[in-house]
């Protein structure tokens, strides 16, 4: 699938971990208690745990450069000496077994999840669908403060503190938005509120993007949103966020969704109600699905020649798969029914 088709998908609520809240990262502002926690966090690995104080500035810096302002990099080219190195680097998805230590010990601990294996996590957070391709940045020639991702892709964002592997983000990188997929981090490391940090780094991940050239990078999708799960209410604590309409598939603004969320568990958010991007009947009809893989060849075939398109009872659950995709996927995708 190239980064287009999965950018689509993920705009439809089908990301990997199917996604429903989405943070305008343009025009993202850091709250009292986001800006606390990063600031925090820059004085513990820059001055040490027992430092409670810094050094004040002047000029209050801008967002991009108070996240990096304790990575070793940075402090490096400025000569300075912090007590913790910090490194956070990005890189292509894959399987090592350091990783999937950290996944085991976080699911055990904070999820009590022992159930887990070698193949599950590389399942679940190494192997992906989206084909890595260049990223055009307009401004090529301008030089970047800090190093910029080259592809689009699946990618671990790693964490170390003195060479210690204490988190991941896992992320999709596509054309108009950072895709968050999961973050995991080392249990005794959970004052730190690492969470907060990873979700700030990647909306700025975000904006970064944009700010080096390509203009349709705006935004972090977030994931699952669900109003009655106090563990995912944190997701509106980052603004301006929006819903996904889980029936015209348009997005909302937080604000006006959680009244709504409050009176009922499932709701709609399009007072119109009307989806300009729905599928005709004809355009169902003309979908392609999977007829027959012999010998390694796959025929492909309408779906109105298909025997379960013309069973009422499975024909109702076909419909309410592909509807979801709307008009901008009807072309792109063949159905393995």
């Amino acid at each position: 699938m190239d980064q287009d088709d999965q950018e689509l998908v993920t705009q439809s609520g089908w990301g990997r971990c199917r996604c429903h809240a989405r943070l305008d990262a343009l025009e993202f502002k850091l709250s009292k208690s986001q800006r606390k926690a990063l600031n925090k966090w820059n004085r513990f690995i820059i001055y040490g745990e027992d430092n409670v104080t810094a050094p004040s500035s002047k000029t209050p810096p801008s967002l991009i450069d108070l996240v990096h302002a304790a990575d070793s990099v940075v402090l490096e080219s400025q000569k300075r000496q912090p007590v913790h190195r910090l490194e956070v680097t990005l890189e292509p998805s894959s399987f090592t077994e350091e990783k999937y230590q950290l996944y085991v010990k976080y699911q055990q601990s904070i999820h009590e999840d022992t159930g887990n294996t070698p193949t599950g996590f590389e399942r679940f957070l190494v192997t992906s669908a989206i084909h890595e391709e260049p990223i055009v940045y307009q401004n090529a020639s301008t030089s970047t403060t800090y190093p910029l991702p080259t592809h689009y892709g699946s990618y671990h964002q790693m964490y170390r503190v003195d060479g210690e592997l204490i988190a991941i983000g896992v992320i999709d990188i596509l054309p108009g938005c950072v895709s968050s997929v999961y973050f995991m981090y080392a249990p005794e490391w959970n004052a730190w509120s690492l969470g907060k940090i990873s979700a700030i780094r990647e909306v700025t991940l975000a904006k970064e993007i944009h700010d080096g050239g390509l203009e349709s990078m705006n935004s972090l999708y977030m994931g699952f949103y669900i109003y009655s799960c106090p563990k995912m209410r944190y997701k509106g604590e980052y603004e301006p966020s929006y819903l996904l309409d889980p029936e015209s598939y348009t997005w909302h603004p937080l604000e006006t969704c959680i009244p709504l969320l409050e009176k009922s568990e499932y709701s709609t958010f399009n007072e119109s109600n009307s989806d300009k991007d729905a599928m005709s009947q004809q355009d169902m009809n003309q979908m392609q699905v999977v007829a027959s893989i012999e010998g390694g060849k796959i025929k492909i075939a309408s779906l109105e020649s298909q025997e379960s398109w013309n069973n009422s009872r499975s024909r109702e659950q076909i419909e309410a798969v592909i509807k979801t995709f709307g008009n901008g996927l009807r072309d792109d995708i063949i159905l393995s029914l």
